[in-house]
């Protein structure tokens, strides 16, 4: 076989394959890269099928959301709800996302206690210990945050020491 430099300056197409010769975008070196790189010829492929993807995205987006508006159509009930909507009803999905909230601020809370008494070890045995500190308090101030945002939320006022 010629090298590369020899084929690329006459003009030669490589590759006998009729997809990759038929495709304009392919220029004889990257033909000459997919007739020796499997890595190569399965990143095109990956390549030509994120393209496919972006193309059809939009119907897909729009058929979605027909079928969205034909459920929500057939049965206009199902978005009707009694009392308000954080009632204290389990079986609605908002109070669903409220209890995973409640449960995600009591395991930052945990992380945070955890990675502050982490540091703490280790700065007692004299290892790198900020980074824990850190983490731990970023946890406990992110935890604190989100219980502050969601009892605003939900019209229910932070308990506040009193003094």
């Amino acid at each position: 076989m010629q090298p590369l430099t020899k084929l690329l300056r006459r003009g030669v197409p490589l590759g006998e394959s009729a997809d990759r010769d038929s495709d304009p975008t392919i220029t004889a070196s990257s033909q000459l890269l997919l007739s020796r790189s499997r890595s190569a010829r399965v990143g095109h492929r990956l390549m030509m099928g994120a393209i496919l993807a972006r193309t059809v995205q939009p119907g897909l987006t729009m058929g979605g959301l027909a079928l969205l508006s034909i459920a929500a159509s057939v049965s206009p009930a199902a978005a009707q709800t009694s009392g308000s909507l954080l009632s204290g009803n389990s079986s609605t999905p908002v109070n669903t996302v409220a209890s995973i909230i409640n449960i995600l601020v009591w395991v930052m809370l945990a992380v945070g206690i955890g990675g502050l008494a982490w540091g703490i070890l280790n700065l007692m045995s004299d290892k790198a210990w900020g980074k824990q500190i850190a983490g731990g308090g970023l946890a406990l101030s992110f935890a604190g945050v989100v219980a502050f945002i969601n009892a605003t939320f939900n019209d229910k006022t932070p308990a506040l020491p009193t003094f």
